[in-house]
Formats: C-alpha cells, structure tokens, sequence
C-alpha cells in the first residue's frame, strides 16, 4: 500500500469514517498501517494494543476506529496511546527484582468500562512476563525470580522467597554443581484462571536433582502457593485451564506424551484423543481444540466431561495444513466458533483462515487477503462475529504489516 493510499485511509479513520477494503471480498476493513493485538479482558468494547515493529506503512493517530460492521452498526476498536479516547493516567515506574538486577518498568493505569488496568507502557519489550486477570482489575508482572502484582503506582513481590525452605539462590547452586548451568524454573508461564482468583504456573523447584516440571497453584485470595500434579519421571506442560478448578496439561515421560486434565483437589485424569501425537490447539470453557499432530490439517473438538474424560463434538478437515500462533485463543468469546490459520491444498505459499461453526453444520473460509498484503500472520476475536486479522506484506525484503477487520455475518459459509 502507497503512502498516498494510506494517508487518505488515515484521514478517513481519523473522521470516524468505516472503510472497505482494496479486495474483492467486502467483508475486510482496514484498521492501521501496523500491528496491533486485542487485550484479552472482559470489557464490552475491544482495545487494542500497537505491537512493536521494525517497520510500519505509515504511522497514524486517532481516537478511534470503526472498524468493521455495517455502518449503523460498526464495531469500535479503541487503541491504548495518548490520544486513545480512553481516560488513561500519566505512566509511572515500578521495580522488578531479575537475575540480571533490579528492572525497572513503565507502566500505565487505563479506566474502560469502569474498569481500571495496569498496563505496561510497551508490552513487547518487556523481557518479563506481563499476566492481567479476565476481569481486568489484577495485573502481574513475572521473573525468574518469582511473581509481583502491579497496582496503583507500585509492584508487590506475592510468591514466596524460598519452597521447602530452599531460595532460587539456593537451587541456582545445586543446578551448577549438577548441570553445570542454571536449570532452575521458579514460575513459567503463569496463568490465569477464569474467576480471576488463582495463578497457575509450572517449576521445577521441587524436585532440582531430577529437573522435572510440577504444576504449581497460587491462591490470590488466601496468599497460599500449592502443588497441584508433580510425578518423579513426568514434566508437566500447562495448556490452559478447562474450568474455574480444573487445568490441562501435556505430560512427558521417557516412553509417551499424554495430556491430563488435573482437578486442583483430586487425582489427575488421562485424556483420550484421537491420533498418534495429538497437539492442543486452544482450550476455553471446558472444549478443547486440537489436531492429530502440529500441522494436521484435521481439527477435532472435544468437550471435558470430569472423571468421564473427553465427548467428541466434532472434526473438521480445513486444508493441507493447519498452523497455530502463541497466545491466540481460537475460541470466540462464546464458545460458538472456533478460528484456525490453515494452508490450502492448492496454495502452498501462503496462510489464510477457517472459521468452523460449533453449534452448526457450518464454516467459513476466509480465502481472501486484504489490500495488498501477501499473506496472513495472525488473528484474535474482537467479538464473537469480528476477527482482528493481522496481515503481511513483503515490501523490498521486509516485511510490513497492518491490520484489518473481517466482518463474519457476511462471509462465505460452506
């Protein structure tokens, strides 16, 4: 896309004007010559947050976008910035203890929807983890060196020093005498549950001499951290949680790979999935997504039914390949449909996107690429009938990006 083209997109949006997109297919709306991602909360409008980038198209202000939906019903997709329209205080500094030393952190309090958030000012160039609850009033910042949650103008170190009376310090020391290295893992990824009232996250801090993951809980109401799954020969991966007490993980021995469902107060249950080596899509609300292997080009859909294990729903073919991105939940907010990147059987060279109907006999291929990209990167759920696409385009051996909107209600359903 042309600067010219872009700067009168720019004033068009700065207007408040919804755009069509340069393609065939009308249901693409152009969003902003870069890269944003959606924050994952429950509020009633979607915001986003600039991704940072080696390279935009063009960089643009505004309040805010309209970005996708018939004109007297388009979606509003607020960006976090200085001129974001939503009531944001000015950005301070809090303190992070990490092997390297003391890091200090820019953060920013943003209200939306009654709700207030701390945010970190520039989320990707953080080298920390940065964990906010479903509901958006509890934000985490996470070290090797444990977890602090960040609130009004400080950061409060809540995990424990040392477990079984052995500090990181400690451990680091063993893992030298024994690996030569330090292998220690205090708390990776950590995430939340969906009452916004624990933090699960895996360590191998139990158990240094056999460097082997355990599935650790911690409570945020009562202050107390507790193992939940640990075996002598088994790393425990966390996929996610399948309700407000129950999570999934992967587990690895030397002889096989299997994922478990691990209720918090009861003995783990061993999950029946289809394939040789199944691999975990997306997890949400008790359904799961997965494929018969990474890349498999059959999605299957299973429902989490406790000690009885796994119903499957359904299983859909989407094309030659199927591909997953980190962090995107294929899942709309209502557990109605499930989104996947996919390559197709006769275009090899690029990635588009499958949206499969969980309660109907129904998908819809989104085929097409917006303006003058070349190919889709990622996408992520701004309601449940608008995906946030983020595509790319290779412009003299670099590769740009935007984003763009795909209105559902108007795609081609197969």
């Amino acid at each position: 896309m042309g600067k010219k083209v872009a700067a009168v997109i720019s004033l068009a949006l700065f207007l408040g004007v919804t755009l069509a997109s340069c393609t065939d297919d009308k249901n693409w709306s152009f969003v902003a010559d870069e890269s944003y991602s959606i924050l994952s909360v429950q509020c009633n409008n979607p915001i986003l947050i600039k991704r940072t980038q080696d390279s935009d198209y063009l960089r643009q202000g505004g309040k805010g976008i309209e970005a996708a939906g018939t004109d007297d019903e388009a979606v509003s997709i607020r960006t976090l910035g200085e001129d974001s329209g939503i009531d944001a205080s000015k950005n301070y500094n809090v303190t992070i203890n990490t092997l390297q030393g003391s890091d200090r952190v820019k953060m920013k309090a943003v209200t939306s929807d009654g709700i207030t958030m701390t945010l970190p000012d520039r989320p990707d160039d953080l080298g920390l983890q940065f964990v906010i609850t479903p509901d958006g009033q509890q934000s985490f910042l996470a070290s090797d060196l444990g977890i602090w949650s960040v609130d009004a103008s400080q950061a409060r170190k809540i995990t424990p020093d040392n477990y079984n009376s052995m500090t990181y310090d400690v451990l680091a020391e063993q893992s030298a005498e024994l690996y030569q290295e330090n292998i220690v893992r205090w708390n990776e990824n950590v995430t939340p549950d969906p009452t916004s009232t624990k933090l699960a996250y895996i360590s191998n801090k139990h158990d240094i001499y056999n460097d082997t993951n355990a599935l650790f809980v911690y409570d945020l109401t009562t202050g107390m951290e507790s193992i939940s799954a640990r075996s002598g020969n088994a790393n425990y991966m966390l996929e996610g949680w399948l309700d407000p007490d129950t999570l999934l993980c992967m587990k690895i021995t030397e002889d096989k790979t299997e994922y478990v469902a691990v209720p918090l107060d009861e003995e783990e249950i061993p999950l029946k999935m289809i394939g040789s080596d199944p691999f975990v899509y997306a997890v949400k609300d008790g359904m799961i997504a997965y494929a018969e292997g990474l890349g498999s080009p059959e999605i299957h859909f299973a429902q989490y039914l406790g000690t009885d294990g796994l119903k499957e729903i359904k299983s859909v073919k989407l094309g030659w390949q199927t591909r997953v991105r980190g962090g995107n939940n294929g899942f709309s907010p209502d557990n109605s449909k499930f989104a996947c990147l996919y390559i197709p059987e006769g275009s090899k060279d690029t990635r588009y996107i499958q949206v499969i109907s969980l309660t109907e006999n129904k998908k819809i291929k989104i085929d097409s690429l917006p303006g003058d990209s070349d190919f889709l990167i990622e996408f992520y759920w701004a309601d449940n009938q608008t995906l946030l696409v983020v595509a790319g385009k290779d412009y003299q051996g670099v590769a740009l990006e935007s984003t763009w909107s795909y209105d559902l209600s108007g795609g081609e359903k197969q």
